[in-house]
């Protein structure tokens, strides 16, 4: 599975995982600075069109293939994307789930949730996840860091989470946490 934390003009994030052993097994995680959706797609695949995409450097596409060639042996149930995704945009009314269809990705939506309930959840998951150290690292990183905004009048932690760089990987770890407890094991808080 994968889940993303799709960015527009922020980076865009993308956990791998599996679900077994009534574990949630992170293996990877890439983030993808001023990288467009269609680009991404093509990497999370790393099919052999990487060719047809326009506007890249060969030698860049060279870095693609050997830095994320391993995606094509990945066998994929389902990409989980952001409750925004089907949104059409302003300018061309196209939605970015239509976009990543179209690029091989067919995007499940989660649906809407409160961010808190969403990180309460992910806290709950937590003690059953394992995580690929190796290829996880800026992830697990924007996890240890992600934190709260500070209420400078108020001298105390707002509700809603610090807006910084670990916001995009922790927020796709949030939707890993959505992802398995809504779609596939609706059981698996039960059993924490």
């Amino acid at each position: 599975y994968t889940a993303w934390d799709i960015g527009i003009s922020d980076s865009m994030a993308v956990w791998y995982f599996q679900v077994y052993d009534n574990m949630v097994h992170l293996i990877e995680y890439n983030e993808f600075e001023n990288r467009s959706l269609i680009e991404v797609c093509h990497i999370v695949q790393m099919k052999d069109n990487l060719d047809k995409l326009d506007g890249i450097d060969p030698e860049m596409k060279q870095v693609y293939r050997q830095k994320y060639g391993h995606h094509k042996e990945y066998d994929y149930a389902k990409h989980f994307g952001p409750h925004d995704i089907s949104t059409r945009e302003i300018t061309n009314k196209i939605s970015r789930r239509s976009v990543a269809r179209r690029e091989g990705i067919n995007f499940q939506p989660l649906p809407r949730t409160d961010v808190m309930d969403g990180i309460n959840v992910a806290r709950k998951m937590f003690s059953k996840c394992e995580f690929d150290l190796d290829r996880t690292v800026q992830g697990v990183r924007a996890l240890k860091d992600y934190q709260k905004e500070w209420d400078s009048v108020r001298y105390c932690y707002k509700d809603k989470p610090l807006h910084n760089w670990a916001s995009h990987g922790s927020d796709g770890f949030r939707y890993v946490a959505i992802a398995v407890t809504r779609f596939i094991d609706k059981d698996f808080l039960d059993r924490v």
